[in-house]
């Protein structure tokens, strides 16, 4: 395995789990802010 494959694989991993993050919070706000609407529904 040379050095550029190496970074390229440490560089895929870091932002595969930036976006992980970023979309589990993006899920948890939009869940909670339906949760809210459907609290002031009813």
């Amino acid at each position: 395995m040379s050095f550029c494959d190496r970074w390229l694989i440490v560089a895929f991993r870091f932002f595969l789990s930036l976006s992980g993050r970023f979309l589990i919070q993006v899920g948890i706000n939009e869940g909670s802010d339906q949760y809210r609407a459907r609290l002031s529904v009813s």
